[in-house]
């Protein structure tokens, strides 16, 4: 209970000294993770291991709430136009589906690469460059929210 106490005390007293120097403490680049023993921690004071677990976790979340974001954005804009959702997805995230000229050219740029007969990789390639195709327009959709000021991310 007195160690629960110093923490706290520590953690007041910090915050305290930073309010006095007029430092922002929300924006602070060094983010304080934790304090043990009345020593702040931050991220390079944390283990390879644990850092690389941080930065993971911060990209999972990212991409959480960018796709959180585009649902409400698109969900919103269907109902207001009383359009389908499908409907919306395709007028607010145009892509240009992959041909089959798309696909051969992929597999001769990176035949060397593959290794494969292209019978054997054609279907993945497909895949791949369809998920490319649907992740950049995604990003711009988030981008062009963003500029409009319709999106901020407080991460």
């Amino acid at each position: 209970m007195m160690f629960f106490a110093f923490a706290c005390g520590m953690i007041l007293s910090s915050l305290l000294n930073q309010f006095e120097r007029g430092e922002n403490t929300e924006s602070d680049a060094r983010e304080i993770l934790f304090v043990y023993r009345g020593v702040d921690k931050y991220k390079e004071d944390l283990v390879t291991e644990d850092r690389e677990k941080l930065a993971k976790n911060a990209e999972e979340k990212r991409q959480i709430l960018e796709n959180a974001a585009l649902r409400q954005f698109l969900l919103d804009e269907a109902q207001k136009l009383n359009v389908s959702l499908t409907q919306q997805i395709e007028q607010s995230m145009p892509w240009k589906s992959v041909s089959e000229e798309d696909v051969l050219l992929f597999y001769e740029t990176n035949q060397e690469l593959i290794g494969k007969p292209l019978s054997a990789v054609k279907d993945e390639i497909k895949r791949k460059l369809e998920r490319q195709r649907i992740k950049s327009a995604k990003e711009q959709l988030i981008k062009r929210l963003t500029e409009q000021g319709n999106l901020v991310f407080s991460l």
